[in-house]
């Protein structure tokens, strides 16, 4: 039982080690373009508001950003990365509402 013990924790040390087979992004590869913008209303700045490009291409994912007071916003491609993959792109813009809980 000893030596199973020992044999278990080997492998588990040796499965971390190897990043459990997570591949790095190669993002030069992706051609990430640099995406920035403002968000307004009847000339008044929306904050708070999700930015989302999303590829018309199933699977290729989407990059969003979400406002400042001013109503400007920048993409990410994820947390690493900034940008969106270029492309014919669908937009939309969301505003996640908190309701109220009442107890």
């Amino acid at each position: 039982m000893k030596r199973f013990s020992c044999l278990l924790r080997f492998a588990a040390v040796a499965i971390l080690a190897s990043g459990c087979g997570v591949k790095q992004t190669e993002y030069t590869s992706l051609g990430l373009v640099e995406v920035s913008g403002r968000v307004t209303l009847d000339e008044t700045p929306i904050s708070g508001v999700t930015v989302m490009f999303r590829s018309s291409t199933p699977g290729e994912g989407y990059s969003s950003g979400t406002t400042d007071e001013n109503g400007r916003y920048s993409l990410q491609f994820n947390t690493e990365k900034s940008g969106v993959t270029p492309g014919k792109k669908k937009v939309r813009i969301t505003r996640f509402r908190r309701e109220k809980t009442r107890f």
